[in-house]
């Protein structure tokens, strides 16, 4: 683990290059600041890099339960969202589609190659996998490796967050 420190804050995209920059290994382990992964996330999302063909591993995003309807909601969402359909997407033989920011796994020559993360979007991990597939590399999905995420407290912020991902979501398409 190496600790990158950026003297102003230049974005996400920004902070995940310098991030990229300063990696020495052959997989990128990327999280969101929000966000806490499990202690086996990192290795369990590395093994799936054995295939050759495999060139991001997404993995399952889990919300720390906010309260009451609003939070089990959510929950319910992220179940549906991030992981039955991460899951038909493989089932089907086909590759995921959004690696999430939270918890995804790129091979680093990939991500070079690709000239790293943009800031064309607010989504920049569904641009990075989208990019990732057209460079002809797969996408797994590895439910294993976990990453307990924090989630909207109240609607207001729940509404501007949702609001955010589709607009970023519409820029990407």
């Amino acid at each position: 683990v190496r600790l990158v420190r950026m003297p102003a804050n230049a974005g996400k995209a920004a902070a995940l290059n310098a991030g990229l920059a300063a990696a020495r290994g052959t997989v990128v382990v990327c999280s969101d600041g929000d966000s806490r992964l499990d202690r086996l996330a990192v290795s369990r999302l590395v093994a799936h890099f054995a295939d050759p063909e495999v060139g991001a591993v997404a993995g399952r995003i889990v919300p720390e339960e906010g309260p009451g309807l609003l939070g089990a909601w959510q929950t319910i969402e992220y179940i549906f969202g991030q992981a039955i359909v991460k899951e038909a997407q493989v089932g089907a033989g086909g590759s995921v589609l959004l690696g999430p920011g939270p918890v995804t796994a790129f091979r680093r020559d990939t991500l070079l190659a690709l000239g790293g993360f943009t800031d064309r979007t607010l989504a920049e991990d569904f641009d990075a996998t989208l990019a990732v597939l057209a460079h002809g590399r797969r996408v797994a999905y590895e439910p294993a490796a976990v990453a307990y995420t924090d989630v909207p407290r109240d609607w207001r912020t729940l509404c501007r967050q949702r609001l955010r991902w589709s607009r970023g979501h519409l820029q990407v398409f």
